[in-house]
Order: structure tokens, then C-alpha cells, then sequence
């Protein structure tokens, strides 16, 4: 289970242990998505690796089909039609 991090404000570029904390995955759960193309790729700056936050977000939105308010999910869950 990934550790919980309480940042107010959460960075911009993500080093790996962060970006996996983020997205609610541990270390190596999200590194093997990096490599099978779950995730996107990460950006380098010199010797430092890490993933830009609201790429990660944009990734999460159109893996979730853009729903964002939670309509159909709180239609499957209430019964909402």
C-alpha cells in the first residue's frame, strides 16, 4: 500500500517515490506502468528524474474518460439514472 503524504500544495515535478504517492500506487507498481505505458514517461534535468504534476493529471482525466464531477459515478453507485 502506498505511504500517504500530507503536502499542501503539491509540486510541480514529481521525483518517483512522490509521482507514485500521487497517483495512489507504491514505487514499483508505478514504475512497472511507466514500462508497460500505463503512465507517462518521465522528464530528465540532468541527473534528476521526475514527472511534471498536471501531465500526471491530464493522463488520470482521459484515462478516466474526462469525468471529473463524478456524475456516472455516483449514478452507479446511487442508482441515478
Amino acid at each position: 500500500m502506498a505511504k500517504t503524504i500530507n503536502i499542501n500544495g503539491w509540486p510541480r515535478r514529481l521525483r518517483p517515490e512522490v509521482a507514485a504517492v500521487y497517483v495512489g500506487e507504491s514505487l514499483s507498481t508505478f514504475k512497472n506502468g511507466v514500462k508497460s505505458g500505463l503512465w507517462p514517461k518521465p522528464r530528465r534535468k540532468g541527473r534528476i528524474i521526475y514527472w511534471n504534476r498536471p501531465a500526471l493529471d491530464e493522463f488520470i482525466d482521459k484515462q478516466d474518460g474526462g469525468n471529473q464531477d463524478g456524475s456516472e459515478w455516483d449514478a452507479t453507485l446511487y442508482n441515478k439514472d
